[in-house]
C-alpha cells in the first residue's frame, strides 16, 4: 500500500512539472510573438514616414522647378520686350536722320526732295481768307494756293540744301494777274511741318 501511494505521488509530481513545462512554452512562444509583431510594425512605420518625406521632397523639387521655369519664362519675356522697343528706337533714329537734310549741299538736284512731298496746310488764315494756304510738293513741281488768289504752280523745278533748308528753284506758270517766271523758295522743314523763311506761318502735312 505504502509502495502504490509513493508511485501515484510520483506520477502526479511529473504530470505537473510537464505542464508547467508546456506552459512556459506557450509563454515563451508568445512573447517572441509579440516581439517579432512589435518589430513589423516598426519597419512598416519607418517605411511609411520615409515614403511621406520622400513624396514631400519630390513635391516641394517640382514646385521650385516651376518657380524656375516661370521665372525664367518672365525674364526672357521682358528681354525680348526691351530688344523690341531699342530696335524701334532705333529704326526711328535712322529714319529721322535720314529724312534730315544735310547742313550743306550747294550741288543742284533735280526734281523735288523727297522729304518734302505732300500735302501742307497752314495753321492761320485771316479773317476775309476762305481757307488757309497751302502747299502742294510732287516729284517734278511745286504750288502754292493761298484763298482769292490763283494757284502758283513751280515747273523745272530743283533745289540745294543750304544751312539745313531746301533752297527750291523753279518757273513760275503765268495764272491771272501773275505774270509767272523764276522763284527761288527757302523751305524750313521741323518733322511734318514746313514754312517759307519770309514767312512765320507753319503749314501742317496732311
Amino acid at each position: 500500500m505504502q509502495k502504490w501511494v509513493t508511485v501515484t505521488l510520483t506520477a502526479t509530481m511529473l504530470m505537473a512539472l510537464a505542464g508547467c513545462g508546456k506552459a512556459g512554452s506557450q509563454s515563451a512562444s508568445s512573447s517572441s510573438t509579440k516581439q517579432s509583431a512589435s518589430v513589423k510594425k516598426k519597419v512598416v512605420h519607418k517605411k511609411t514616414k520615409a515614403a511621406k518625406k520622400s513624396s514631400s521632397s519630390s513635391a516641394t523639387s517640382s514646385q521650385s522647378s516651376q518657380a524656375s521655369q516661370s521665372s525664367a519664362s518672365t525674364v526672357t519675356s521682358s528681354s525680348a520686350s526691351q530688344a523690341s522697343q531699342a530696335t524701334a528706337s532705333s529704326q526711328a533714329a535712322a529714319s529721322s536722320a535720314s529724312a534730315a537734310p544735310a547742313a550743306n549741299d550747294t550741288a543742284t538736284h533735280t526734281g523735288v526732295p523727297a522729304a518734302l512731298l505732300g500735302k501742307y496746310q497752314e495753321t492761320e488764315k485771316s479773317e476775309a481768307a476762305g481757307f488757309a494756304s497751302f502747299y502742294e510738293f510732287t516729284p517734278t513741281n511745286v504750288t502754292y494756293g493761298a484763298s482769292g488768289m490763283p494757284a502758283v504752280v513751280l515747273d523745272n523745278v530743283s533745289y540745294q540744301i543750304v544751312n539745313g533748308n531746301y533752297v527750291i528753284s523753279g518757273t513760275g506758270e503765268p495764272a491771272g494777274i501773275y505774270k509767272g517766271g523764276p522763284e527761288k523758295w527757302t523751305i524750313i522743314q521741323q518733322g511734318n511741318q514746313i514754312r517759307r523763311a519770309d514767312s512765320s506761318v507753319w503749314a501742317v502735312k496732311q
